[in-house]
């Protein structure tokens, strides 16, 4: 059992279930390899304070063979955003307000097999309309939503400026939206995003 709480407002890390107080190491690039070097029981995403996409993030680290615990702080949950995290291989998933009384026991949780899913966000997303977006579309379409530019968001997700156009243009018509914008905004209502 750990017996430290890691501080939520670091930017994510890998957490170490161990006699001694838990540790969570600030998140920065190469975090995936070091990961996979030492395997620890947990990692740790915070969306706020990264430009890395940790849904895509999570896919890479379960693609790499990673079978740790992965937990994700949002700052804005979405029954959406849920959905694609859980479908890449997250195994929790809090709203990052609630991080500091509540990480620890969701860290402990999710290590001893369970979920760790805000309850709230839990029941939005058993009532929300099913989304028609996969969740790299979804991951796209989170980061047109913050206002980044289409060359970081390419960059995010290791694809081409001119692919992650065509992804947010495909993603726009197949929601009958006329601005990559108005597609945020309808994900957003929708509470996929």
């Amino acid at each position: 059992m750990a017996t430290s709480t890691p501080d939520p407002a670091s930017s994510g890390g890998i957490w170490r279930r161990t006699p001694d107080p838990a540790t969570v190491l600030p998140f920065r690039s190469g975090l995936a390899t070091e990961v996979l070097e030492h395997d620890p029981a947990a990692v740790v995403l915070d969306e706020e304070n990264t430009t890395v996409d940790c849904v895509g993030l999570v896919t890479i680290l379960r693609d790499l063979g990673y079978l740790g615990k992965i937990l994700i702080l949002s700052p804005a949950l979405g029954p959406g955003h849920l959905r694609a995290a859980i479908r890449a291989g997250a195994d929790g998933y809090l709203a990052r307000s609630a991080a500091g009384r509540r990480l620890a026991p969701s860290l402990d949780a999710m290590i001893d097999g369970h979920y760790a899913i805000s309850p709230d966000l839990a029941a939005q997303a058993l009532r929300a309309e099913p989304c028609p977006l996969s969740s790299r579309e979804l991951a796209v379409l989170g980061m047109v939503a913050k206002h980044w530019p289409t060359d970081q968001i390419a960059g995010s997700l290791g694809l081409t400026t001119g692919s992650t156009r065509n992804v947010i243009s495909s993603l726009t018509r197949r929601l009958g939206a006329h601005t990559r914008d108005e597609a945020a905004a309808q994900a957003r209502t929708s509470g996929w995003i």
